[in-house]
């Protein structure tokens, strides 16, 4: 699947990483077609909030 990745301060990249999968009861896998961000994502693509390299952007699914 796609996914953002932010590897650093200003640089965000879409790349393809592991199918999510259900692991645990309750759990559910879902397509998103659409999705979006909001203010306070681009805190860590300044570099202003405690994400790490290589984590993930915060997810906005619009499902």
């Amino acid at each position: 699947m796609r996914a953002t990745v932010i590897h650093a301060p200003h640089d965000l990249r879409v790349e393809d990483v592991p199918d999510a999968r259900v692991r645990h009861a309750g759990d559910a896998v879902v397509r998103v077609v659409r999705a979006c961000i909001c203010g306070s994502d681009l805190w860590a693509y300044r570099g202003e909030s405690a994400r790490k390299p290589g984590q993930g952007a915060p997810p906005r699914p619009k499902g």
